[in-house]
């Protein structure tokens, strides 16, 4: 199959594809760990548009970012454009759910995988501290993992009411098929004995992918607000002279460019509005779950998926708080500015 030299990444961005001789993935895709794509040239392309990788930097668009409902329609529009023959449809078919969520979850594994543990910072002479919180940041690409953080965790609350709706098994039984039946000496009453086992109520397979993703999302802000709450730590035992850095993502509003300061609070806060969006987005779906209870033959597996909800949403709201009181004393330690 005919495939474009960039891959799909940097040919939305128009950028050259850095892609070593033999290996599947191109440099960039692999810094900012995300999924290298190589498209047909007439294959729409599969990153949303407001993915925004300029220059290594990220161009919030804020009312969009909180109306996370566009970017699924967005991506619906963008499966529905080209005129296509019978073979490429073939070749290029639709994504789904499952697919999307996947691709989520893998990027998630290898997000967390790549950053060290914080158990790492409890053992240091007080005298290399302030050597320490120089290089702390060198050990790994703390500026890509926050990129692939905001990118994945956003993807994932837009993906969150279309799992949802689709976890609910709408096909008809076939005692309602029968009952609904209008033909005069239709053959279903001669097959009676052929009756199968419907399938069940609720897609434990998709609710499942859906909670892994969210799992492994939590898994990547409570090992990086451990690193955060210890970097805090070392900073307030170094002279009050000491500046620290922030290796955060450059963060564009228009033309504006914050200041490093300013950008690691814009941060910070930008991850609370998303984890209360997906704290949200649980709720959502243990209130449909529940809806399943009273449909013969599922309140046992109902009764499962509920409690798994419950968890994660307990989980949920316990990362969200403590990443609120984490922004809170960075502000009130003067470490972060709110202007």
């Amino acid at each position: 199959m005919d495939l474009r030299q960039a891959c799909d990444r940097c040919h939305d961005k128009k950028l050259r594809c850095p892609r070593p001789p033999g290996s599947l993935c191109c440099s960039r895709c692999t810094k900012a760990n995300v999924t290298c794509v190589f498209s047909p040239p007439t294959r729409p392309l599969r990153y949303p548009v407001n993915h925004n990788h300029n220059n290594g930097g990220i161009s919030f668009d804020w009312p969009d970012l909180m109306v996370l409902e566009q970017q699924q329609q967005q991506q619906q529009q963008q499966g529905q454009q080209g005129q296509q023959t019978p073979s490429q449809v073939f070749e290029t078919q639709p994504q789904t759910i499952s697919d999307r969520l996947t691709a989520v979850l893998c990027g998630l594994d290898r997000m967390l995988q790549s950053v060290p543990s914080s158990l790492d910072m409890h053992h240091i002479s007080r005298q290399y501290l302030r050597d320490y919180a120089d290089n702390v940041g060198d050990t790994f690409d703390l500026q890509s993992i926050l990129d692939g953080l905001l990118h994945h965790a956003q993807d994932l609350a837009s993906l969150y009411p279309e799992a949802t709706s689709a976890s609910i098994n709408k096909r008809a039984t076939a005692p309602e098929s029968d009952a609904a039946c209008t033909i005069p000496d239709c053959i279903h009453q001669d097959r009676t004995s052929l009756h199968t086992t419907p399938l069940p109520k609720l897609d434990h397979a998709l609710l499942n992918l859906l909670m892994a993703c969210h799992i492994r999302l939590l898994d990547i802000m409570d090992t990086l607000a451990e690193h955060g709450q210890m970097c805090a730590f070392m900073v307030a035992t170094l002279p009050p002279d000491y500046d620290p850095k922030f290796a955060v993502p450059e963060i564009r509003v228009g033309s504006f460019i914050a200041p490093t300061n300013t950008a690691a609070t814009m941060l910070i806060s930008v991850l609370l509005e998303l984890q209360r969006a997906l704290v949200g987005r649980v709720k959502d779906m243990s209130a449909v779950v529940a809806q399943a209870r009273d449909h013969p033959g599922a309140a046992r597996e109902a009764r499962v998926i509920s409690l798994q909800c419950e968890i994660l949403q307990e989980r949920a709201e316990a990362t969200l708080g403590e990443l609120t009181k984490f922004k809170d004393g960075l502000i009130m330690t003067r470490v972060l500015k709110i202007r």
